[in-house]
């Protein structure tokens, strides 16, 4: 028999793994902006600043990201040009939020274009994080969360029909607060980068004009009915209205037929 030394020892003859490649499509943040540009985007979905609010100025910005103030102006550079905040430079300058509507845009520098055959595999990763985000967030909310998530989705039904951009926003920012909610700083950050790779798909194939008046109704049923299912700790519930959102991802993406 062969000693335990001997058997410790690796096969030389057996073939090294195959390296372990990030799928296409998929960009990790290259650079210190990269990653300051992504913290204002969630800081923005969580609603720290509403539109009409003002930023901190450069130096609170530095201190806050722990970065230099030359990165802060390069995150707010792409902000401003994706027309989600107004940038008044020299004294008496400041950064005016604007609109929340073209976040997604402004994260097209950092997500590169995802092939066509990796968007159900990008949409069931979302979805499979997406049901783990609501199930903690259902075990882990306390009243005050209930009722910011309830305001979150109220939101929702108060965007103008036909602003696609808007909803899509105002639904990222129901799935930020969720995912605060539930108190994973590793799930949160996962699943915030699924949900930028997202909302860069549908922004970058135009996928936001196949948001029809019925796809939008449907999404309200979907959006109500998940928060009623968090509020009732209702897993299965859950589960349920996750895949029932999945499904309507891949129709809007032309993935997956319309219901009958």
């Amino acid at each position: 028999m062969a000693s335990a030394d001997a058997m410790s020892i690796p096969d030389r003859d057996r073939p090294a793994p195959a390296v372990q490649r990030e799928p296409e499509g998929f960009a990790r943040p290259v650079s210190v902006a990269d990653e300051a540009l992504l913290q204002l985007v969630d800081d923005l979905r969580e609603g720290l600043y509403p539109r009409g609010s003002s930023l901190p100025n450069l130096q609170e910005l530095a201190q806050y990201l722990n970065i230099s103030v030359t990165n802060v102006r390069v995150a707010l550079q792409r902000l401003e040009t994706a027309g989600v905040v107004s940038v008044r430079r020299g004294r008496g300058g400041g950064v005016t939020v604007i609109t929340l509507d073209n976040v997604s845009a402004a994260l097209q520098s950092i997500f590169s274009p995802t092939p066509e055959r990796q968007l159900p595999a990008l949409v069931e990763a979302w979805s499979t994080l997406e049901r783990e985000v609501f199930l903690l967030a259902s075990r882990r909310a306390s009243q005050e969360d209930l009722a910011r998530l309830a305001a979150a989705i109220k939101d929702l039904h108060e965007v103008e029909p036909g602003n696609a951009a808007a909803f899509q926003e105002l639904s990222f920012r129901v799935h930020t607060v969720a995912a605060t909610i539930a108190r994973n700083p590793f799930l949160k950050r996962y699943f915030s980068t699924l949900m930028n790779m997202l909302g860069a798909v549908f922004t970058a194939r135009g996928n936001l004009s196949e948001f029809t008046a019925d796809r939008r109704r449907l999404a309200l049923e979907q959006y109500d009915g998940l928060l009623q299912a968090v509020v009732r700790q209702d897993f299965p519930g859950i589960s349920g209205v996750v895949q029932d959102r999945a499904e309507l991802q891949l129709q809007m993406m032309g993935l997956a037929p319309e219901r009958s």
